[in-house]
């Protein structure tokens, strides 16, 4: 790997991925009472999935059985238990003992999908009185997680942020106010109010006790960009859960890295509102690191002084290729594979010429200039080496989206061409709440 930091990070998180399916996953149980349905699973396999786990579902058809099924079961691997809250009715009296004591008695539980249906005596029950009913609440405007300090193993990034979508309708958890229980992520009503806690944490005895409420994030059309964002804030609560209960053996990156892409400038001091010289003080104060999305055609154009700096500054400023000749539709007005592979190869030569000139390492990472390019240029890039193509979208132009929510979750792709394949957030664009959700989900 190049001594420099760049885009080309990428490459570990793309090996940390695999990481995970070489290793004996934790596991996560579910219940679920027999017959029924709920969008708690479907929510859960994709949660599952994105860290790693491997999860158990389980249907119970009565609480002394189920108790019984599970003391015949190993627990050594078992890190969370999930109960869909429709299953609390079969575990009356004596059941719920009798569960508890096949459990490690540090597991943590959550009781999730909690309805306004739902027998309070059961969330009494469970929570040892600190949950004592629900009801449906609407009129919603949005939703917020909490700042206490002593919930930040479970918000982590996401403390304090606002859910951006609109809230639709949830189950509104009553709790007990003598301080038994903490809201985790509370609704805002329409008139400011957040008294709408739907997340909740409690302790029992020693083990840790998580309750969610049923709520809806309102979406828009299946599928396009506001369904899925919104599909995800949804999630958050279940994601929340695993990864505190979990801890490290849940999918998690080594660290944190900022990468600022400025695409088309020369190395000329000052390029239009560009300095090198200010961005470069800014990147020792608030240490991120920048890559210069150069344009091929201009290898020959570097100044000297800039030339000192990156030089002298490779630990700040690294350089990738941005298309060739940066003309209008140079990757989309022939898509041909001998057009695509003529174009990327005359841009490696002239890289290498750029190189030869400065001495100025650069990154075989593309990223293709207004827009990313066809699917015909990922497999191209691959035979001639590139480590990935980074772009304001991940998926080919001309390429149906893929519709499986696992795939939005995460900024690399393998999905075309197996070739690694980054999305890229615009500076102007992004809001704290965004930050803190890819922040959150080590992206």
């Amino acid at each position: 790997m190049m001594k420099h930091t760049g885009i080309v990070l990428v490459a570990l998180a793309l090996l940390l991925l695999t990481w995970v399916a070489h290793t004996q996953a934790a596991e996560v149980l579910y219940l679920r009472r027999a017959g029924s349905e709920s969008p708690v699973e479907a929510r859960l396999k994709i949660a599952a999935q994105f860290y790693g786990l491997e999860l158990r579902s389980l249907e119970i058809i009565s609480g002394r059985a189920g108790a019984e099924h599970l003391r015949g079961m190993r627990m050594d691997r078992l890190r969370a238990l999930i109960l869909d809250a429709n299953t609390l009715s079969v575990f009356e009296g004596d059941a719920t003992a009798s569960l508890l004591d096949v459990l490690p008695s540090r597991l943590p539980i959550m009781i999730a999908g909690v309805n306004a249906a739902l027998d309070p005596t059961a969330l009494v029950r469970w929570s040892k009185g600190a949950v004592l009913s629900s009801a449906r609440v609407d009129g919603l405007s949005s939703g917020k997680f909490s700042t206490d300090s002593t919930l930040k193993p479970i918000t982590r990034q996401l403390s304090g942020q606002t859910i951006p979508p609109r809230i639709r309708q949830a189950a509104r958890l009553h709790v007990a106010r003598h301080g038994a229980v903490s809201p985790i992520l509370s609704l805002i009503s329409q008139d400011g109010s957040t008294n709408n806690p739907v997340f909740v944490f409690t302790r029992v005895g020693a083990r840790d006790v998580f309750f969610l409420g049923e709520y809806e994030i309102v979406k828009g059309d299946v599928w396009n960009a506001d369904y899925r964002r919104a599909a995800i804030w949804e999630m958050l609560p279940l994601m929340m859960f695993l990864r505190y209960a979990c801890k490290d053996q849940c999918w998690h990156s080594p660290g944190r890295y900022a990468n600022f892409t400025i695409d088309d400038p020369w190395l000329a001091e000052p390029y239009g509102h560009l300095s090198y010289v200010g961005l470069l003080e800014q990147m020792r104060k608030v240490n991120f690191h920048t890559t210069i999305a150069f344009i091929p055609w201009n290898y020959d154009r570097s100044h000297s002084d800039v030339v000192k700096l990156f030089q002298e500054n490779p630990d700040k400023f690294s350089i990738s290729i941005h298309g060739n000749n940066h003309d209008w539709g140079e990757f989309y007005t022939d898509q041909s594979s001998l057009a695509q592979e003529t174009k990327i190869r005359e841009a490696v030569a002239r890289m290498e010429r750029f190189t030869k000139a400065t001495g100025i390492p650069y990154d075989k990472v593309l990223v293709f200039p207004r827009g990313v390019a066809p699917a015909g240029a990922f497999p191209i890039l691959k035979t001639q080496n590139f480590l990935a193509t980074v772009n304001f979208s991940n998926i080919p132009i001309g390429t149906a989206a893929p519709t499986e929510l696992l795939f939005y979750l995460r900024p690399v792709s393998l999905n075309f061409s197996n070739f690694p394949s980054v999305k890229r957030y615009s500076a102007d664009s992004l809001s704290s709440a965004e930050i803190a959700l890819q922040l959150f989900l080590d992206n």
